[in-house]
Formats: structure tokens, sequence, C-alpha cells
């Protein structure tokens, strides 16, 4: 497949109530080797997009311009279109994440991360306050999370979560187990309603997180929104 001409399997996701349409991306062209679809609607799209060279075309004046990165962020419209984060010679781009109707990205700069928030409805880009003591940690979903040894909290909705009072929870269930759980957050996986910590080869504690009830697993589980699924 030849990524340097325009392609048809570029795509703009338009959702309704009943159907779901594609439409190709006549405005998107060069060697790229990402597309990725963060939201989009009938009127815009914002997507991340990587490569060589990445040309977008200016509807006003119907005239593809470049894109001065390998890696951006990028919100389009009829109108024009915003970089909103790029990479450069120092510095680079990891996760996005889209909660509520903001994008959350990291920005890292000579081993230094800076959490970023940019808000969808007032078009403008700011610094997420974490402190060197606090790490960032990516739900297996779409949330995200701070944490330190401590308290961990999730983005969303901004809920503080104890660790000592998870682990009374987890107390309650009276499973000999528990004294084997590691220093948060060694061997915990971050969801968007669970908090799930492995103790060895299948066996699992997990809280759900909105209700705070704890509950323990033996076998295979997977974890989807509110529900957890145990397989024989």
């Amino acid at each position: 497949m030849n990524t340097k001409t325009e392609l048809w399997k570029y795509f703009k996701i338009i959702r309704t109530k009943t159907k779901l349409y594609l439409e190709p991306l006549s405005f998107l062209r060069g060697d790229l080797i990402l597309f990725h679809p963060i939201r989009s609607s009938q009127n815009e799209i914002v997507f991340r997009a990587s490569g060589n060279s990445i040309e977008i075309q200016n509807m006003r004046e119907k005239m593809f311009q470049k894109v001065n990165a390998h890696d951006a962020i990028i919100r389009y419209n009829y109108s024009g279109f915003d970089v909103i984060a790029s990479d450069s010679e120092y510095l680079f781009l990891e996760y996005d994440k889209l909660i509520d109707n903001c994008i959350y990205y990291e920005v890292v700069k000579e081993s230094e991360s800076t959490l970023m928030k940019y808000d969808l409805a007032l078009n403008n880009n700011c610094v997420v306050s974490v402190n060197q003591k606090q790490s960032i940690a990516l739900s297996s979903e779409k949330d995200l999370y701070i944490y330190n040894d401590t308290v961990f909290q999730r983005i969303s909705d901004g809920k503080i979560f104890s660790i000592d009072a998870i682990m009374q929870a987890f107390q309650k269930l009276n499973v000999p187990l528990i004294d084997e759980i590691d220093p948060f957050p060694s061997m915990c996986f971050f969801h968007d309603h669970w908090l799930e910590i492995e103790i060895s080869d299948f066996r699992f504690f997990l809280i759900h997180l909105d209700t705070m009830h704890p509950y323990y697993f033996e076998g295979i589980i997977d974890v989807e929104g509110n529900y957890v699924y145990r397989y024989e």
C-alpha cells in the first residue's frame, strides 16, 4: 500500500442515532504511518497523524499545506485547521485520551513529561498539575489516572481513592491471599470503573470504584465497563 498518495482508506466517521457513515478524507495526504481519529462529527474531525510528511488541504484556498511535524494532533473543519500539539527535534508526544470534551496528551522533552489538556469547547491548551511524586496511568478503556503511593485520582470525574480504604475493603473478603498483595501500584491495572490487582497466575482482587465493593476471582477474567467476565 503506497502511503505517499491520497488513500480511500482514510475516512471520517459520522455517527447518527441509527447509522454510521464513513467518508473519504480527501483533505489529508502524505507519507503517513498512522491515522488515529480522536473525535468526529458532521462539522469537524480531530485526529492524530504521524509520518515523514503530513499535508492538509485548506478548503478556502483549495491548496495543501504542509504540517511542520512528524507527529501531530490536528483539529480540522471546512474553515481550516489547527494543530493542537506536535512533535519537534527535542519533543515527542505520548498517548492521547478523549475524556468528556477534552483531549489529554503527554508531551516528553529531555526525559521530562508534561500532561496537557486541550478543551475542545474553549479551544485552548493548558498544563495539568502533576507533581514530581505523582505518576500517570492509563485506563485499559478511556480514562486516565494520577497516583502516588497513598491515593489515586480518576481524571474524568476528579474522584480520589485511598489505597488504605481499598485494602480495608479487601480485608473484609477474608481471603488469606490478602497478605500477598504487593505494595501499590505493583501488579495493579486501572480500568474506567475498576482497580484490578493480580496476586498470582489467575488470582485477582478487584474493587468497583463507583461502589467500593470488593471482589476476589480465580481463573481467566476480562474487565469491560461496569462488568467483570469470568471464563471457565
